[in-house]
């Protein structure tokens, strides 16, 4: 039986000591045991690197995955490669940011293989 944690620990940057680890739950492995996160532009700041090796602790049977510019590839999204590089394109020229654009169609194409 799974204790209640108490609110106060319950904040984003706890160290994640008091959850469930998936390697002791049951059940068949129907989902891939990956984790993708996805980053683009500038420089990986300090919170989400916390949460990128946070995740890493939490599930260390878990490969987690971090998408950034230089890893998509046509091999990797062969699907929508060319719509990700026009956005990508028309981001670094433009001064609407399409990138929240760019990581909803990385997921789709995720999910669907």
């Amino acid at each position: 039986m799974q204790s209640k944690i108490p609110f106060s620990k319950m904040l984003a940057f706890n160290p994640g000591d008091d959850f469930v680890s998936v390697d002791d739950r049951q059940g068949p492995d129907l989902i891939p045991k990956v984790i993708h996160q996805a980053w683009l532009g500038s420089k990986l700041p300090p919170a989400k690197e916390y949460f990128y090796r946070k995740a890493q602790k939490m599930y260390p049977s878990y490969e987690v995955k971090l998408w950034r510019e230089e890893n998509i590839t046509r091999e990797k999204f062969p699907l929508t490669y060319d719509v990700l590089q026009t956005l990508l394109k028309f981001n670094k020229r433009s001064p609407y940011n399409k990138l929240a654009s760019v990581t909803d169609i990385l997921r789709h194409e995720v999910l669907y293989h």
